[in-house]
């Protein structure tokens, strides 16, 4: 009977490999407080891996107002100002724990390795984290027609590796990149206790569980 063998590794980014999110969390209350309206701690869980447009959106419809496509625009500018300015200081040490060990793993077992990550900021973050040079591929979100839920960042990081949708293993924390990573014939990772991450094919509490020799064990066992 044929098995799939594991020959790439696929991350997203924030909140996967550097603890990110309560960057966009701040960003996301401060575009909020501006437009005189309050996102729960619950929404902006939410929003983890869904497009900024798309958070500006539901950001500015708790406002009751019908805002001009333009707006939407300007607003995620000004959203993603806000963003910059709180990782302008990112430095290795914001990596998340047993990150750079697990990349260095993969590296040295020639893994193909990739990065499927809605943030617009990604090439910054990784240069400020000082880990550019293990990804073969970053998957640009400019050039995907649906962002997650749906798997199409997720197929195109593979494409750009050149590696088949199942012999990759994809990484996640959010809700909608899950859904997306479920959405393909890939290896789903879990990173966090929420329960929807339950339905990954792994899930660990935290990245420090990251180790290629039991990822390796649980994706010839599925």
């Amino acid at each position: 009977m044929w098995k799939a063998q594991l020959k790439a590794v696929i991350f997203d980014l924030d909140g996967v490999i550097a603890d990110t999110n309560e960057c966009y969390n701040q960003a996301n209350r401060k575009l909020a407080e501006e437009l005189a309206v309050t996102i729960s701690d619950a929404e902006n869980d939410s929003f983890k891996g869904i497009h900024r447009s798309e958070i500006v959106r539901a950001i500015a419809a708790k406002t009751g107002r019908n805002y001009q496509e333009a707006e939407i625009v300007a607003l995620g500018v000004k959203k993603n100002e806000y963003y910059q300015q709180m990782i302008a200081d990112l430095s290795p040490r914001d990596l998340l724990p047993g990150i750079k060990r697990f990349l260095q793993e993969l590296t040295d077992a020639d893994m193909r390795i990739a990065l499927a990550s809605s943030s617009s900021n990604y090439h910054f973050v990784l240069e400020r984290l000082g880990i550019s040079h293990y990804f073969h591929a970053v998957a640009d979100p400019a050039k995907v027609e649906r962002m997650k839920p749906a798997p199409d960042i997720f197929l195109l990081a593979a494409d750009l590796l050149n590696v088949p949708y199942a012999h990759c293993a994809a990484i996640e924390d959010g809700e909608a990149g899950l859904t997306a990573v479920l959405a393909t014939p890939m290896f789903s990772v879990g990173i966090g206790t929420a329960p929807f991450l339950a339905a990954a094919n792994w899930n660990l509490a935290d990245t420090a569980g990251l180790k290629l020799a039991e990822l390796r064990q649980r994706f010839a066992a599925r």
